[in-house]
């Protein structure tokens, strides 16, 4: 019955097992959109974005706690192994008395503290910029994270490009392959009936030697666009995916329209950090400029205490006192430290004025690039597409003239060298196209 009982057990852990690794071996489907949103929410950077943010937050709670009530408790338990003593005149000084002092004890051997004490900021103009430069600085993390978001979605979107082209170009070299064996069972079965010369089989055979080693390596290639992509999505090198969303789909739409488009400085995610610097520097400037004020707190004590010549005499009787009172504090000279402060905060504010008009032309800068780029894209990939096809036509027409044995080897192989150039031009002019059209967003702010 315990036998039965076990190989129960182990039969479920098993089924539990290979459910998991089912599950962890399942090819998950992604479209663009599907990897882009799937990123925003396990990219590892786009994580410590957040987390920055976060702890941005807690500094702020962290800074508004030293504008609230503070209150501590002390207990002590004190023995003096040695009572310290202390001299007096001697009042009493007699020819019988003669010692000009007398010592007394000061204190006695035991003694047990306890002390509970509350202060509470009532006026400091520097806390409350601080406490309102903490949250510019939530403000700052938020900024950061939307930076990590575009970064993420751009990276996302050009490694999901990528893995489409890779794809594209693997079924035309396959496609090709298979193409040039049938073209060489052809002319080799033409060669052993003594048709055709050895050399024109040679020729096709080491044509398709060639084709299969760049095929291969395309195969290759294709591991390392996937595993990039993966690691941008954040998933495990190791997962399944597959791409849903195919190329010709995704370039349906063009987005050439962005190109008349003005630029908002606003737009930009670095632009407005620096306006986020700016506002920074000037709270600075009045924190330090509030230093010269004054600030005042309030405080309070109450303390409970007893004493014992002996140990056990603790606590046979207590003493209790209170205190509350008022702490005004004055800066009157501090070396011109806070003068030194306005003076860097000042050439701070000098600094960023010029970068922001630095930021503005560069800004201006990446956009005509970015439009003239996309502009050249655009004409290359109507341009390669158009030789593309062209090459194509002359590799059939060479591997059709070779059939009907007006053609030779040679020609169908600088054809076929010449489809396989095209076909990755194209599909380079088409990436391109798809990257400027990113790098075009991007650099409008959108």
């Amino acid at each position: 019955m315990i036998t039965r009982s076990i190989i129960v057990i182990v039969s479920v852990l098993l089924g539990v097992n290979l459910a998991i690794a089912q599950q962890n071996n399942e090819t998950k489907k992604f479209s663009l959109n599907d990897a882009v949103s799937f990123a925003l929410k396990n990219n590892d950077s786009l994580k410590n974005a957040v987390l920055d943010e976060q702890i941005a937050q807690k500094k702020v709670k962290e800074i508004t706690a030293n504008g609230l009530p503070q209150i501590n408790a002390t207990s002590s338990l004190n023995h003096f192994i040695k009572v310290p003593s202390v001299e007096i005149p001697n009042p009493f000084l007699s020819p019988s008395n003669p010692s000009p002092t007398l010592s007394f004890p000061q204190g006695i051997p035991y003694s047990w503290n306890n002390t509970i004490q509350a202060s509470q900021l009532l006026f400091d103009g520097t806390f409350f910029l601080g406490l309102k430069a903490a949250k510019e600085f939530v403000e700052m993390s938020k900024i950061d994270i939307k930076r990590s978001e575009i970064d993420v979605e751009n990276n996302v979107t050009k490694g999901y490009y990528a893995a489409l082209i890779i794809d594209e170009n693997i079924q035309l070299f396959e496609n090709t392959l298979k193409r040039i064996e049938k073209t060489y069972f052809d002319i080799n079965e033409l060669y052993k009936n003594g048709l055709v010369e050895k050399i024109e089989a040679d020729r096709l055979r080491l044509t398709l030697a060639n084709t299969q080693t760049q095929f291969s390596q395309l195969k290759d290639q294709k591991e390392l666009v996937y595993y990039s992509l993966k690691m941008q999505m954040g998933l495990r090198v190791s997962d399944k995916i597959e791409l849903t969303d195919k190329l010709n789909q995704l370039m349906v739409t063009d987005n050439g329209t962005a190109t008349n488009e003005k630029v908002g400085y606003e737009n930009r995610i670095e632009y407005r950090k620096l306006l986020l610097a700016e506002k920074l520097n000037n709270l600075d400037k009045k924190r330090y400029q509030y230093g010269y004020l004054p600030s005042l707190a309030a405080f309070g004590n109450y303390t409970y205490n007893t004493f014992g010549v002996e140990f056990s005499n603790l606590g046979n009787k207590f003493f209790d006192g209170s205190l509350v009172g008022a702490q005004l504090s004055l800066p009157i000279f501090d070396g011109l430290r806070k003068s030194a402060q306005i003076q860097q905060v000042k050439l701070n504010a000098q600094k960023l004025s010029n970068t922001k008009k630095m930021v503005e032309n560069l800004i201006d800068l990446d956009r005509t690039n970015a439009q003239s780029r996309y502009e050249r894209a655009k004409e290359q990939l109507v341009i390669q597409k158009d030789n593309f096809s062209l090459a194509q036509d002359i590799y059939n027409k060479s591997s059709l003239k070779l059939k009907e044995g007006v053609g030779s080897t040679l020609e169908l192989t600088n054809a076929d060298n010449d489809l396989k150039q095209a076909q990755t031009n194209y599909l380079t002019s088409i990436y391109n196209w798809l990257n400027a059209q990113i790098e075009l967003k991007r650099a409008i702010g959108k």
